[in-house]
């Protein structure tokens, strides 16, 4: 049995992967592949990555044990295991799960996409805009004002957080790939994934949205970061991130399929000029020549960056009208997902 351990990255497909996963696990099935079982839920995707991190031995041995009983009753030529988590694992968490996954086979496959660090910078940046995680006061790159020290610090050298699973599994185990939908056969992560594990046809399977986890554009992210300075203090637990990140996104569709504008849902913004672009590539630059010596044939992975102007994030530079709406629209979605919270009244007149 070959195990294919997909580590992410993030931002680079993996809710669109996942999701055709678990919609089609008895299919795939059929074919020889086999996902986890807590995996048919999306919301129990990174459930191993979790417990492995929390140390929770009982949890990590409840799902190794779930999961040594569907191998021996399905009898996979392959098993998928997903979670974009596992990508900046810190090592003695690869090591453990090395060493549980060769309990069923020593052909482990470590499989990521990759993406040039100032586009991930940019997508991160709109990413926890969604959730009210961004402030007028922090740097879009550079630092965990909004991310973690865990990512701003390491997970973006990619070279060093492979390292590790390449001392582990072994060089020949590692496969990395640039995250390029313009590259994919039709523009989708999901036929190039399925592609990549060997599975050429998939004909017969419930195909994935591409849009399974969708950017705010620079407008929703303008006004996500106005609406976050006020918001911060009381928008504490993840419960109220992602309820309040929850209506933003849906008032911030329903703007841009009013006013047929990406800029409010839809397309990721554009927070880098081309001499900022160029400078986080610099700052990359020497973990990026040894991914592409080791991963590469020592060909540089990545296009040159886009020489597009920043967007200007400036709740100024959009127009009354659209502005309004959209503060509507979100008045509106707010009080329909976000009725169970003490702060919902504080929330509404904040807007």
């Amino acid at each position: 049995m070959r195990i294919f351990l997909h580590t992410g990255v993030w931002k680079t497909g993996s809710t669109a992967i996942q999701t055709f996963l678990s919609k089609n696990a008895d299919e795939l099935l059929k074919s020889g592949y086999m996902i986890p079982g807590y995996a048919r839920n999306m919301r129990e995707y990174n459930l191993l990555f979790e417990r492995l991190v929390a140390r929770d031995e009982t949890g990590i041995q409840t799902v190794f044990e779930q999961l040594a009983k569907d191998v021996n009753a399905h009898n996979p030529n392959a098993l998928i295991i997903s979670s974009e988590h596992f990508w900046h694992a810190p090592p003695d968490v690869i090591e453990r799960i090395a060493t549980m996954l060769r309990r069923y086979s020593d052909d482990v496959r470590v499989i990521a996409y990759i993406r040039p660090q100032d586009d991930m910078w940019a997508s991160l940046y709109a990413q926890q805009a969604k959730f009210f995680r961004v402030r007028s006061t922090h740097n879009i790159w550079g630092n965990g004002d909004y991310i973690g020290p865990a990512i701003a610090e390491n997970a973006m050298f990619y070279h060093r957080c492979f390292s590790t699973y390449q001392q582990v599994f072994g060089g020949d185990a590692i496969s990395l790939k640039v995250y390029d939908r313009a590259a994919f056969r039709g523009g989708d992560v999901v036929q190039n994934f399925l592609e990549w594990i060997g599975i050429d046809d998939n004909a017969g399977f419930i195909a994935s949205e591409q849009d399974e986890n969708s950017s705010l554009g620079w407008k929703g992210v303008a006004l996500s970061i106005w609406l976050a300075d006020r918001l911060h203090a009381g928008l504490v637990s993840f419960e109220d991130q992602q309820a309040a990140g929850k209506a933003l996104r849906f008032a911030m569709r329903d703007t841009g399929r009013k006013f047929d504008d990406l800029g409010w849902y839809g397309k990721a913004p554009e927070c880098f000029g081309p001499e900022e672009r160029s400078r986080i590539r610099a700052h990359y630059e020497e973990d990026t020549k040894s991914l592409a010596d080791t991963y590469f044939d020592g060909a540089f992975p990545f296009k040159a960056p886009s020489d597009r102007p920043a967007d200007p994030f400036d709740l100024t530079q959009i127009p009354e009208g659209e502005l309004a709406f959209a503060k509507r629209r979100l008045q509106k979605r707010i009080a329909a997902t976000y009725p169970l919270f003490s702060r919902n009244r504080w929330v509404l007149q904040s807007v």
